[in-house]
């Protein structure tokens, strides 16, 4: 059977349907008709079911929540700062570095700046640490 075929098959299917009998009263009656006295209790009980599996695996999983180094050492702390603040300062250089045509970049170096004035009021208010 080829394509042509088969297209003059399907357009000679008629478009709708006529349902052999009305569905509409078996809907209906099932929608009113009395439920199982089990049901409700059945229902509350896999709520509980699903809560307690959850509760369950929240607390016996293990915790998959990242510890970060400062909150490991000071040391890790300090070295996670400098290697930060090294980072931001090689970046503002790479910004300065770039002509500032672009009102893009005239933005980003005035977010730097006011970042900057920020960590610099931040290390005047807590000079010991």
């Amino acid at each position: 059977m080829n394509d042509d075929q088969l297209d003059r098959l399907l357009d000679a299917l008629p478009r709708e349907i006529a349902p052999p009998r009305d569905p509409w009263p078996g809907v209906v009656a099932r929608l009113h008709a009395p439920r199982p006295v089990w049901a409700v209790p059945m229902r509350i009980a896999a709520a509980l079911a699903i809560f307690g599996a959850g509760l369950a695996a929240g607390r016996l999983l293990p915790d998959h929540r990242a510890e970060t180094p400062a909150a490991s050492s000071p040391f890790l702390a300090a070295v996670e700062v400098q290697h930060t603040g090294s980072a931001y300062v090689q970046a503002l250089a790479r910004l300065d570095a770039t002509p500032a045509t672009d009102p893009a970049i005239r933005q980003g170096r005035e977010a730097a700046r006011a970042t900057l004035a920020a960590a610099e009021q931040l290390v005047a208010a807590a000079p010991s640490q």
